[in-house]
């Protein structure tokens, strides 16, 4: 579904900077639904409740790491997030 996202032209794109039920966002999301049902009907076939959902939920991801980067608390790769992560702990002991 990210990949079909990032073919999407800018005008049906998801304001980031604004919440997932906006009044803008619900306007984007009522002309993005059927199309990226119709997108996914050869690989899967999503119901009108599923699709909402998983646009919620990548937009909450890609909200969180903007709102990182606009602080210069997240690298621009996306690695790591939080310095007391597990894996980093791990790595400093060996």
């Amino acid at each position: 579904m990210k990949s079909i996202l990032k073919t999407i032209d800018e005008t049906r794109r998801l304001d980031y900077n604004e919440m997932f039920n906006s009044a803008k966002n619900l306007k984007i999301r009522h002309k993005l639904v059927p199309e990226l049902r119709s997108a996914l009907a050869l690989y899967f076939p999503a119901s009108n409740k599923q699709l909402p959902k998983w646009l919620g939920c990548l937009h909450k991801s890609l909200r969180f790491h903007q709102r990182l980067m606009n602080r210069r608390k997240a690298d621009e790769n996306k690695h790591r997030v939080h310095s007391n992560n597990r894996v980093y702990d791990v790595s400093n002991d060996l």
